[in-house]
């Protein structure tokens, strides 16, 4: 082929070229307005004890629910992580009735972060942003799901390794998923309990991967990576775990109960967005 052909070839070439359309990234998602007042659904990970946890002591928490905006776009992802203070921390003792200084037992509610990483601050009454939040014997006395708990708990193999599960979460210790009966132990109450993310990460052999989750959200890990690299059954069976703790906690907690007040893990805490927020939505990743 002549050099001119060749040279005609490629002008043409080039000219088809220019008349593709160039490649457009979409654009980023707009900011939306996060409104004061909004409720923000927490779970403790961390058993609170009145008299015995300190007055100060940094708490770790976990957002229980997708906190969305009016037409549905996720805000606060389920799984974030959150943070409260204790200020109040006060034992029952032997004459605590007659000198009127019950128990008492007290979180003021900080921080949690929406979906792109940003602080969102929190607070317990919308009126007064000192306000804490204050856990009662009523409270605290009973996690949901008490009555499927009953379909494991005579079980003498489950009963142990559910205690076990508990005393770690509560102490902030992973879990043994090594052993293969704790495995299939965990496999059953899942599937008893309706716990489908951890039924789903147990049959893939990966629920250490909300393990993980728990103890990073209990460590202090960063917000933005939790909140946007966790997938949604690991959140989910990172809180379905925290949860079972606690109505295994409060279960036992039950049989010895006396005038002071103990939140276990998994115990709701009902929060409330503190002042407005922007948020700018993110992908989910659901694998």
């Amino acid at each position: 082929m002549k050099a001119t052909n060749i040279a005609l070839l490629a002008v043409a070439a080039a000219l088809v070229g220019c008349g593709q359309p160039a490649k457009v990234s979409p654009p980023a998602p707009k900011p939306v307005a996060l409104a004061a007042g909004t409720p923000v659904s927490l779970i403790l990970l961390q058993k609170l004890d009145s008299g015995g946890t300190a007055v100060g002591t940094v708490v770790p928490l976990m957002v229980a629910e997708d906190v969305k905006a009016p037409d549905g776009t996720v805000l606060i992802r389920r799984g974030a992580p959150a943070s409260g203070t204790v200020t109040l921390s006060r034992s029952a003792g032997a004459l605590s009735a007659l000198a009127n200084t019950p128990a008492r037992l007290a979180l003021r509610l900080e921080r949690t972060w929406g979906v792109d990483g940003s602080e969102i601050v929190l607070c317990a009454e919308i009126d007064d942003a000192e306000a804490a939040y204050a856990f009662t014997r009523d409270n605290t006395g009973k996690i949901g799901g008490e009555v499927d708990l009953e379909k494991v708990w005579s079980n003498d193999t489950a009963q142990p390794i559910l205690e076990r599960l508990s005393q770690n979460l509560e102490e902030g210790k992973s879990l043994d998923l090594s052993d293969p009966e704790i495995r299939r132990t965990l496999q059953d109450v899942a599937r008893d309990l309706n716990l489908d993310s951890t039924s789903r990460l147990l049959q893939r052999g990966e629920l250490e991967r909300a393990d993980n989750l728990l103890a990073q959200v209990r460590q202090g890990g960063s917000a933005a990576a939790l909140v946007n690299g966790a997938a949604l059954p690991t959140i989910g069976a990172a809180i379905e775990l925290a949860n079972l703790a606690g109505r295994v906690g409060s279960r036992i907690g039950g049989v010895f109960k006396g005038r002071n007040i103990r939140a276990h893990v998994g115990t709701p805490v009902p929060a409330l967005v503190a002042e407005q927020a922007s948020v700018r939505p993110q992908p989910v990743s659901a694998a």
